[in-house]
């Protein structure tokens, strides 16, 4: 017997896979997600300033076959998967701001914003779900129901982009 992965409600699945499906897809994108996450971690943006990772996820989306959703707010993005069958919709989120922090790694892919830092892991949520995404849309006719994607900014700056979100239809 195969073992499924899933998630969703036990009354609803709204994805089921095998594990191997799923780590096969997620190996194919292993390489592509290191790339989002350097180039987001090479230009951080403030909170409410987030205008070129808003733009870069928005490529990225569209270029993964995402739905956008309108937003009637200058940063943030709200993409929607729709699957091939009827079901319940899902929500996965990720913060895009970063901090006012001068980066001093030596990284190859240190910060060229000055004073700008993906200090506390902005970038890797975001590329993970953007990888998440792209590993979805692979098993789209297998998907009952729909998964959004909200990359929320001003996170590190209150009051902070959620409740600007939701106001937006986001959940």
């Amino acid at each position: 017997m195969r073992r499924q992965a899933c998630f969703g409600s036990k009354r609803k699945k709204i994805l089921v896979a095998s594990k191997d499906q799923i780590l096969r897809a997620t190996r194919a994108f292993q390489k592509q997600q290191i790339r989002w996450r350097r180039h987001l971690h090479r230009y951080p943006e403030l909170s409410n300033e987030e205008f070129e990772t808003t733009a870069f996820i928005k490529k990225t989306c569209r270029g993964l076959g995402l739905k956008l959703l309108p937003l009637k707010m200058r940063t943030g993005v709200l993409a929607q998967l729709s699957g091939k069958r009827p079901g319940p919709t899902v929500a996965i989120r990720t913060d895009i701001d970063a901090l006012p922090v001068t980066e001093q790694t030596g990284l190859a892919f240190r910060s060229k914003n000055h004073d700008r830092m993906h200090a506390c892991g902005h970038d890797m949520h975001m590329a993970t779900v953007l990888g998440t995404a792209a590993v979805l849309q692979k098993f789209r006719d297998k998907l009952n129901g729909c998964v959004r994607f909200i990359f929320q900014p001003a996170e590190e700056m209150p009051p902070g982009g959620a409740a600007p979100m939701i106001e937006n239809g986001a959940l």
